[in-house]
């Protein structure tokens, strides 16, 4: 993961932290007024109500969202990973291949050179004996 994409996971992951503290404390408020009396008090505390149910709505829909999107980058690192590893075989065997075929070059050089050598010792001692 780059410097960047750590900075902004940590990022997330605080404002994530962040945002549930704030809702167990507002959560906390709401029990520790329950026993207040008033119609200013209650229509706070609706809305405080309201506004947590879409506060923890939103925050899930985040979290789904940001697990969605490590593991799609998750998955798009094993791609690249799988496909250059792909790549690394591909040039190791077309590698070996031109070294089997130099190999082979040579060897059949290195043959050629023994027969005419052979060759030469022949009729070496042909003349020898024809002498």
């Amino acid at each position: 993961m780059s410097e960047s994409n750590s900075r902004q996971s940590t990022f997330k992951d605080r404002l994530i932290a962040d945002i549930k503290t704030v809702v167990t404390d507002a959560e906390g408020l709401l029990h520790a007024t329950a026993d207040q009396a008033g119609e200013k008090v209650a229509g706070l505390r609706a809305r405080l109500r309201e506004n947590l149910k879409t506060v923890q709505g939103q925050l899930a829909a985040a979290e789904a969202t940001f697990a969605d999107n490590t593991a799609e980058a998750f998955r798009e690192a094993l791609q690249q990973i799988s496909d250059s590893a792909s790549e690394a075989a591909e040039a190791t065997w077309e590698a070996a291949q031109e070294s089997i075929q130099k190999a082979a070059a040579a060897t059949k050089e290195a043959a050629n050179k023994a027969l005419d050598a052979i060759d030469e010792i022949a009729k070496k001692a042909r003349d020898t004996i024809d002498k």
